[in-house]
């Protein structure tokens, strides 16, 4: 089987993967306290998923038709790599570990654990002649920043996100007694909220950097 025939299947399994643990999500919400199925498409999580999947799809068809696939797909791709990458770190290192619920179900894997695992694989097997330029890592805080100008407006109205809170992720709960610039003993919201805006800014660069350098590193092997 050609290379490409292969990396456009692994983006199709990025899709299905995505897809799937999204409409699973979307489906049992009711049944596991949430007030309504279509919450589930308020959070970052999900539409990151959306993001990444419709992409992935998009260049395997292209590729697999034989057609070009235009540039800005790809810098579509590496954008939303970071962004899917960032909501597995924040779901495995600060949410999962303090949830009073089970997050381990298998659509909650899906979306946190292998999409991001397959988007990443696809990301760095992928030898297509990418150029990107260091101006382009900004473009990686396009989704975080279109999510927060989305999400705060909600959050500020008191929308249930879900069993009853006002907010998606506790970093938007402004009301803990860290509030804004505060320090706890509590978990996860040891500190205020601007600090973890702050922790998620360096994480979102971080990465953008990290997978930049990978583009930069494989091309490079490929001439």
């Amino acid at each position: 089987m050609k290379r490409k025939n292969l990396l456009a299947i692994l983006k199709i399994l990025v899709f299905v993967c995505a897809f799937t643990g999204t409409i699973s999500a979307c489906i049992t919400a009711e049944g596991r306290g949430i007030s309504h199925w279509a919450t589930k498409l308020l959070f970052f999580t999900h539409q990151s998923n959306v993001w990444i999947a419709v992409t992935c799809f998009a260049i395997a068809l292209l590729t697999l038709s034989g057609k070009s696939v235009p540039d800005w797909l790809y810098r579509a791709r590496y954008v939303f790599v970071i962004s899917i990458s960032v909501t597995c770190l924040i779901f495995c290192f600060t949410l999962a570990p303090f949830a009073d619920y089970n997050v381990w179900e298998y659509y909650s894997v899906l979306n946190h654990v292998v999409v991001p695992v397959l988007a990443v694989a696809d990301f760095c097997l992928d030898k297509r002649d990418l150029s990107l330029a260091k101006k382009d890592t900004w473009l990686c805080f396009l989704p975080p920043l279109a999510y927060f100008a989305f999400v705060m407006p909600l959050v500020l109205c008191g929308v249930d996100f879900g069993r009853g809170d006002p907010y998606p992720y506790h970093f938007f709960n402004f009301h803990t007694e860290a509030g804004l610039f505060g320090f706890v003993n509590s978990k996860p919201a040891q500190f205020g909220s601007v600090y973890w805006f702050i922790l998620i800014f360096f994480i979102v660069l971080g990465l953008a950097w990290l997978f930049y350098a990978v583009n930069k590193t494989k091309t490079k092997n490929k001439n």
